[in-house]
């Protein structure tokens, strides 16, 4: 009875066993701003605010003590010590924290980021002016010189190699080359020699 007991303890009341997965790291999105400066800075990182903005002060300084070589970007905004760090989102780590940051910097106005995380060429043509300038640029059509065939520009010498424009291409040249023997007579120009005057000179 006392085992039949104790089996029914166990089935009924099983053991909570401790949970081996670890938490979920926060990944902070970040903004330092300093009244001394128009430009703000976005970043993003999983350690405390204090630590990451006490780092941005630290690379600053070695900069401008001739330390190092290569500085991030916020130099702009801490390089006059007033600087201030605030927290603009907290993101975990199962979730796409770069393209949260990308998105911040896209959306803040007046950013001294110039390295944008994730962001492609893709991006930059559909997101900024000069970009969709080169959009409209590239997807208009213009005529080939050489076959008169329209074309999107941004595919204009991939329509050069094609067999149709090569051939017109092959006739052009051979025309032209007809037509230059023909006004030469087959031989090239030459000047009459002038009396007394060597024409090796000349040509020299």
């Amino acid at each position: 009875m006392e085992g039949t007991s104790v089996l029914s303890f166990i089935l009924f009341h099983p053991m909570s066993s401790p949970s081996n997965s670890p938490p979920t790291k926060k990944h902070k999105i970040y903004k330092i701003t300093s009244c001394h400066s128009p430009l703000c800075y976005v970043g993003c990182t999983a350690r405390s605010l204090e630590k990451r903005h006490y780092e941005h002060v630290k690379e600053c300084e070695a900069h401008q003590a001739g330390r190092r070589k290569n500085v991030c970007m916020s130099s702009l905004v801490v390089f006059k010590g007033d600087s201030h760090i605030e927290l603009l989102e907290e993101v975990d780590e199962g979730d796409d924290h770069r393209v949260r940051e990308k998105e911040w910097v896209l959306q803040t106005p007046n950013t001294a980021n110039t390295k944008i995380p994730t962001y492609t060429c893709r991006d930059w043509q559909l997101l900024t002016p000069n970009g969709q300038r080169y959009l409209r640029n590239q997807s208009r059509k213009v005529t080939c010189e050489h076959c008169g065939c329209t074309v999107m520009h941004k595919n204009i010498l991939r329509h050069y190699q094609t067999k149709k424009c090569m051939a017109v291409q092959a006739k052009n040249n051979t025309t032209h080359a007809v037509s230059h023997k023909k006004n030469t007579g087959g031989l090239a120009a030459v000047e009459p020699a002038q009396e007394g005057v060597c024409q090796s000179c000349v040509q020299e």
